[in-house]
């Protein structure tokens, strides 16, 4: 992934010295931009919360039912499928897609009777209509790069879009740092190689943009979103932006241009929200207004609200003291990411060490200011085992373990 974004990151850095960000992505140029931004696009996304009850239900909303996801992609949604979904037993959140059509795709039942039968704590699902970036136009080969997934503040994240934006205007937005430290990853399929920008998906831009934004709200994704929303506002950019966002435990969906529909059915044990309601008719499902968000925690009621309009959130929940939280990936062959939290600014040291209690890295030794960090080791040199890290901020000393595999 790297060696390929080296080249990227030279022309980047050339056309933002020499050009400035407004003119370092013209139309047509390095970036293929969407010539209509506001079109008619129809991708179907789907997302799942289960409050401790809901089996059989699944199965229903994506296969069986006249407007499950499965049924809507036999003539339209003919460009692939994903689904991702936290499974308990393993305490990780896994991601699955295929390039055929779910309707005819073995693959896809297989799985959706499995998680019908166990069902996650939360799901988000996707089948394709294609506009941006990698496409075939119903080839049935190039698997649905949603949702897209990214590592933040020691969670998967993980996104579905049901709409189209503006590449150049949310390269601009994402700004220069930022996309360079979190460059586009295609979900590592190799037709969605962004090594070719053109192969680069609309979505995938706007996910960097919102998870900036959670970002510099110190991971609160409520009023990242909420940020972000507004500013798309205020700076009236067109395009189509509904979507759904998971951390695993619970998820985000916004409405904007399509539609959106939403279920809570405590006495089965489940929350849903769709970009259709699955059935001929919409029984208990509920419409979502335009430019509302829905929170949905596993065990609460959804929380309906209007962005820029009151925005009734509960008190930001940052960590009250410093923090080391689970590395990602783990186990892992060479490198692994490091992420915490520093409750106030001080001197931060990270240390490993083996299972004999020798020293055998120091990642990290130098102050740093409040806030989320994450930083990369690499354990070049040493052999498979399980190690241990930790680190000092000041008087505290938080210690976890990993595994590498050689």
């Amino acid at each position: 992934m790297k060696k390929y974004w080296l080249h990227y990151y030279f022309i980047l850095a050339v056309l933002f010295i020499n050009t400035g960000i407004a003119k370092a992505f013209p139309p047509n140029n390095y970036f293929l931009l969407l010539s209509n931004p506001a079109q008619s696009h129809n991708c179907r996304m789907y997302g799942f919360v289960n409050h401790g009850i809901a089996n059989e239900i699944l199965r229903g909303h994506l296969v069986d039912n006249p407007c499950s996801l499965k049924k809507m992609s036999e003539n339209v949604n003919e460009d692939g499928w994903g689904i991702s979904y936290y499974d308990s037993a393993n305490d990780e959140v896994i991601i699955r897609r295929g390039g055929t059509r779910a309707f005819l795709d073995a693959e896809y039942d297989s799985l959706v009777n499995y998680l019908d039968s166990n069902p996650p704590r939360s799901l988000i699902a996707h089948i394709r209509n294609c506009s941006s970036g990698c496409c075939c136009d119903g080839c049935d080969s190039i698997p649905d790069p949603h949702p897209f997934y990214r590592h933040k503040f020691g969670k998967l994240w993980t996104f579905v879009h049901n709409g189209v934006a503006d590449k150049h205007k949310f390269i601009e937005l994402v700004g220069e740092q930022y996309l360079l430290e979190n460059p586009p990853n295609g979900s590592g399929i190799p037709e969605c190689d962004p090594s070719d920008t053109s192969l680069v998906v609309d979505s995938e831009l706007l996910f960097t943009y919102l998870l900036k934004h959670i970002e510099e709200n110190g991971g609160d994704a409520s009023r990242g979103l909420n940020h972000a929303l507004i500013e798309l506002k205020e700076k009236q950019i067109s395009g189509i932006f509904n979507f759904i966002l998971s951390d695993g435990h619970a998820i985000w969906a916004y409405r904007d241009g399509e539609s959106l529909y939403y279920i809570h059915a405590p006495a089965i044990g489940y929350t849903a929200v769709a970009s259709r309601y699955p059935g001929n008719t919409r029984g208990a499902w509920i419409e979502c207004s335009s430019n509302q968000l829905i929170i949905i925690e596993p065990g609460t009621e959804p929380l309906i609200v209007d962005i820029g309009n009151d925005f009734d959130l509960p008190p930001a929940e940052l960590p009250g003291k410093t923090t080391l939280y689970g590395n990602y990936p783990n186990p892992f062959n060479q490198r692994t990411n490091i992420p915490f939290y520093i409750h106030r600014g001080t001197h931060i040291t990270i240390d490993i060490y083996n299972l004999l209690g020798q020293h055998v890295g120091n990642p990290l030794n130098q102050y740093l200011p409040r806030g989320y960090k994450t930083i990369t080791w690499d354990s070049d040199g040493l052999p498979g085992g399980i190690y241990f890290y930790r680190m000092t901020a000041g008087e505290t000393s938080i210690t976890n373990r990993m595994l590498i595999l050689k």
